[in-house]
């Protein structure tokens, strides 16, 4: 079965899969990617944090409301996760299904073998 790409992209492709050099080269790319995306997740949580109180760290704050909506008082506590809840719901129902839950189908799988 030949190979799609250029020559170029064929030969590096062979030199990735050779051995150790190629091995070592990928496993620096993947290590960078996974360091970089988890500094950008830390920056999203950030973000949203800051969207939904108006603090950049709000554990600290003790109980205060949010700098955006002062008008909800204490009342923001149970407002953004309800907020949560309706994004996360349609996501979960529409496109991971077995993400449901808390482990029931790992506790089922365990059933069945006692």
């Amino acid at each position: 079965m030949k190979a799609a790409g250029s020559p170029a992209v064929q030969r590096a492709a062979a030199w990735l899969r050779a051995g150790r050099g190629g091995m070592f080269l990928l496993a620096l790319v993947v290590g960078a990617g996974a360091g970089l995306g988890a500094v950008a997740f830390r920056y999203l949580i950030y973000f949203f944090t800051w969207l939904a109180t108006g603090h950049d760290e709000f554990g600290q704050g003790g109980y205060t409301g949010s700098a955006h909506v002062p008008w909800l008082g204490l009342g923001f506590f149970v407002v953004i996760p309800v907020i949560g809840g309706l994004v996360y719901g349609p996501l979960i129902y529409n496109w991971a299904r077995e993400a449901r839950g808390h482990g029931e189908i790992g506790r089922a799988s365990c059933r069945e073998r006692v």
